[in-house]
């Protein structure tokens, strides 16, 4: 079996639209993802709707927000960006608004977003947004200790997969390290893989991030037209300038 992986979509639709044709290009048929659909991005309603053609798709704490209350750690900047994305996704916030068929697309995609997992298991491989030791807690795992955990927490898995914190990363029993483009990571032990993120990478790289898995885990990163990104939440006043801005430096 032979599925990408990709995370942390943020509402980039032009990102999500590159990696899905990289995808594609790949003769890969199979996608999942890791959560954080929506929050920060200008295109919300678009990376709801392409997500539910995923084979599954998992709760990220900003899909979360949108759905029960948004955290009191979101900074001002999520918490605006959450706030307008609510009001963008929540069909009961649209009644006369919109067509029939618009409405109805907002509240197929609102339902879906209400029903997401907190992880999806495939045996050897198990998939989450945030850490694995405590799901939905939004808590990171930027330690060798964290991983370390999680490996006792599930050990008859041979891989964990998160997203989350936007840095693409590799965890191994006796080491961290940062993964290459295109290298094909095979381990004996137990490993977690960070996928990093589609829609707003925090690396230093502002290419859309993924992983292909199979016997090995290949993380990639592909080329979009940011600008039209960051002309999109320029043109939002509800979005903050600061959003586009991160987006040319990929931090």
């Amino acid at each position: 079996m032979t599925i990408a992986v990709v995370s942390d979509l943020h509402s980039n639709e032009m990102a999500l639209r590159a990696v899905l044709h990289d995808i594609k290009a790949r003769g890969i048929e199979r996608v999942a993802c890791l959560g954080d659909l929506v929050g920060y991005g200008p295109d919300p309603l678009f990376a709801v709707i392409t997500a539910m053609g995923f084979e599954f798709t998992i709760m990220g704490n900003h899909d979360e927000a949108i759905l029960y209350g948004i955290p009191d750690n979101f900074n001002p900047i999520a918490r605006r960006a959450s706030e307008w994305t609510r009001k963008e996704l929540d069909p009961d916030q649209h009644n006369g608004l919109f067509k029939r068929a618009e409405l109805k697309q907002k509240r197929e995609a609102w339902a879906f977003l209400s029903n997401l997992p907190r992880s999806f298991d495939l045996g050897s491989d198990i998939f989450f947004h945030d850490t694995p030791l405590d799901p939905g807690s939004s808590r990171y795992v930027h330690a060798l200790e964290d991983a370390q955990a999680a490996f006792a927490k599930y050990s008859g898995a041979r891989r964990l997969f998160i997203g989350h914190s936007h840095l693409p990363m590799i965890f191994t029993p006796g080491k961290s390290l940062v993964p290459k483009r295109g290298k094909d990571y095979k381990f004996d032990s137990p490993a977690l893989f960070n996928v990093g993120s589609v829609g707003q990478p925090r690396d230093g790289d502002p290419r859309a991030s993924y992983a292909i898995v199979g016997e090995g885990v290949t993380f990639m990163r592909v080329e979009y037209d940011m600008q039209e990104t960051v002309r999109r939440i320029l043109a939002n006043p509800e979005l903050d300038n600061f959003l586009a801005r991160r987006l040319t430096t990929g931090k």
